[in-house]
C-alpha cells in the first residue's frame, strides 16, 4: 500500500496572475502569511530552498529543491529532509478580475501503517492550517498591492522594487557561463572596465574578481545581467 498522501487548497486573490506569483515565490515574505514558518532560499529549476517550521526549538527544518519552474503560473518542490519528503506544487492561474492560487502538498508518509493512521489524526489540522495560511495570504496580496504598485522582490541586503519581477542577488559561481556569455554579448568599452573575453580560457571569475564581487539580475529564474562591485 502507497504511503503518498495528498493535502490541496485554493482561494481566489485580488489582481493578475503575475502579481500573485511575484508573492507567491516572495520567499522571505512568505514569513508573513505561512503558519509558523519562515523561508530562504533561489529561483529557477534546480535552485535550494529552505523552511523552517514551528516556534523556537520546536520545530523542524524542510528542505527542497525546485523542480519546476514555470512563472508566472507554476513551481514544482521535491522535499528532502529528514522529517517531510515528497513533492509541493505552487500554481497560480487567471480567474475572472483577479487570480487563483493553488497549494498542493503530496507527501510521503514515514512507519508504515503507523504513519497513515497518524495522518487520519493529523490532517484534519493540516487541511484547517493550509486553508488558513492561505486566508493570511489573499489578505497579504491585498495590503501590498495598496500599500506598493510593485511587489519587492529579493535583493542579497534589502528589498528593491521592480516591476519587471528582476530579482537581484549575490553571483554564484555556478554564474560563470551565463555571465560569460553576457559579457560576450553586451560589453563595450564605455563599460569601464575590461571585458574577460581577451582572457585565453574565457573565464568570467578570477582571483581578483570573483563571484562575491558581483551582484547578477535574474528574470524568470534566468541571468540577465551583472555588476562589478569596486571599493571606494
Amino acid at each position: 500500500m502507497s504511503n503518498r498522501v495528498e493535502i490541496t487548497a485554493r482561494i481566489q486573490v485580488p489582481g493578475p496572475a503575475e502579481r500573485t506569483w511575484r508573492a507567491v515565490v516572495d520567499w522571505p515574505a512568505q514569513g508573513e502569511w505561512m503558519l509558523a514558518t519562515r523561508v530562504h532560499g533561489d529561483h529557477g529549476q534546480g535552485a535550494r530552498v529552505v523552511a523552517r517550521t514551528g516556534l523556537g526549538p520546536a520545530g523542524f527544518t524542510d528542505t527542497m529543491v525546485i523542480t519546476e519552474w514555470e512563472p508566472p503560473h507554476r513551481c514544482v518542490v521535491e522535499h528532502t529532509g529528514r522529517v517531510i519528503r515528497g513533492v509541493g506544487v505552487f500554481e497560480v492561474m487567471p480567474a475572472g478580475a483577479g487570480s487563483e492560487f493553488r497549494w498542493t502538498e503530496r507527501l510521503d508518509l514515514p512507519l508504515g501503517a503507523a504513519g497513515r493512521w497518524g495522518w487520519r489524526l493529523a490532517r484534519p489540522l493540516a487541511q484547517r492550517g493550509m486553508e488558513f495560511s492561505l486566508r493570511r495570504f489573499a489578505r497579504f496580496v491585498a495590503a501590498r498591492a495598496r500599500t506598493d504598485g510593485s511587489f519587492r522582490t529579493i535583493c542579497h541586503d534589502g528589498r528593491v522594487n521592480s516591476p519587471l519581477g528582476v530579482r537581484v542577488r549575490p553571483a554564484r559561481m555556478a554564474d560563470q557561463a551565463a555571465l560569460t556569455e553576457l559579457d560576450a554579448l553586451a560589453w563595450s568599452a564605455d563599460a569601464g572596465f575590461p571585458s574577460i573575453a581577451g582572457l585565453k580560457d574565457g573565464t568570467f571569475f578570477t582571483t581578483e574578481s570573483p563571484p562575491e564581487a558581483h551582484l547578477v539580475a535574474e528574470l524568470d529564474g534566468s541571468v540577465v545581467g551583472y555588476i562589478r562591485l569596486k571599493p571606494p
